[in-house]
């Protein structure tokens, strides 16, 4: 057991200290401008205190919109957050599951997506960098790309 903490700890120390070699690079308009035709998926189970600082980190970003995934014993708290943030209503939804599972939740918001690209995320992720979003969808300048994932924000 104390091994795999230790390796576990080595492992991420190892991870920051290359993270922080990396640079931005430069990204072309294209991903600018499919900014806007993304959709980000959150799925939440128990929101968090957080969960409004989150929301709004990632309207920054300049999605299409944000679906927020729950389930229906959640749902009205959920929606009291989002209604209190007052900024880009009509850019959040909030929709729900009767069943608490993670999976289901993705599964119910890719159902709703209609933009061309979406962002699969939990509801603790946020953003790192301004240009988080560009810099995810960056690769699909290549036409042989089809999915991209990030690192564990």
């Amino acid at each position: 057991m104390t091994s795999h903490r230790l390796w576990f700890a080595l492992d991420k120390a190892q991870s920051q200290l290359h993270a922080r070699k990396c640079t931005p690079f430069p990204t072309s308009q294209w991903a600018k401008r499919r900014v806007k035709d993304t959709t980000i998926i959150l799925s939440c189970l128990q929101p968090s205190e957080k969960l409004g600082t989150v929301i709004q980190e990632w309207l920054a970003q300049g999605p299409r919109e944000i679906i927020i995934s729950t389930i229906d014993r959640d749902y009205d708290n959920i929606r009291r957050i989002v209604d209190a943030l007052k900024s880009q209503p009509d850019k959040i939804r909030v929709i729900a599951t009767a069943v608490a599972d993670i999976r289901l939740q993705k599964v119910n918001g890719v159902g709703e997506v209609d933009s061309e690209f979406m962002l699969l995320l939990d509801d603790g992720v946020r953003p790192k960098h301004p240009a988080t979003l560009e810099y995810l969808l960056a690769p699909f300048d290549n036409g042989n790309v089809g999915a991209v994932g990030g690192p564990q924000m």
